[in-house]
């Protein structure tokens, strides 16, 4: 079981990082599938990484500039917004989006995925479970 910004990550998630089928490495053939600009880029983190990226979130909601990046500190955000308490970064690309576990709901966390709109940056929902996601990448066996 492990555990980032006090999240219990999905089992099966922990399953893919013990078999490194979720690695940095990885390059999942149904990114193309995702609202990203640059889908080919996208790095499935580890563990370090992801907790290195969910703080990131965090620091920049604490130093006032999160709202570029649609995050927040409220534990009940409004639609398109990330509330960086309920969340942890699974993956990310090199242009700085990125998806997102959603735990700010009941039950197991959605998937959410930067958008970038001519309002700003977005989150959207991409996926109702982790294992939802993963038929999406194409990571499914």
């Amino acid at each position: 079981m492990t555990v980032v910004n006090g999240h219990r990550l999905p089992a099966h998630l922990d399953e893919l990082i013990a078999w490194k089928r979720w690695a940095p490495t990885s390059r999942p053939s149904g990114a193309s599938a995702l609202p990203l600009s640059d889908p080919e880029d996208l790095a499935l983190l580890d563990v370090a990484q992801m907790e290195a990226n969910t703080a990131e979130l965090a620091s920049m909601v604490a130093n006032g500039t999160g709202a570029v990046l649609g995050l927040t500190g409220d534990e009940q955000p409004q639609t398109g917004w990330l509330a960086v308490d309920s969340a942890v970064v699974i993956a990310a690309t090199y242009g700085e989006e990125g998806l997102a576990l959603d735990y700010s709901r009941p039950g197991e966390p959605r998937v959410v995925a930067t958008h970038v709109t001519d309002e700003g940056v977005r989150w959207v929902e991409v996926a109702e479970t982790f294992a939802d996601l993963v038929v999406l990448l194409g990571l499914a066996d």
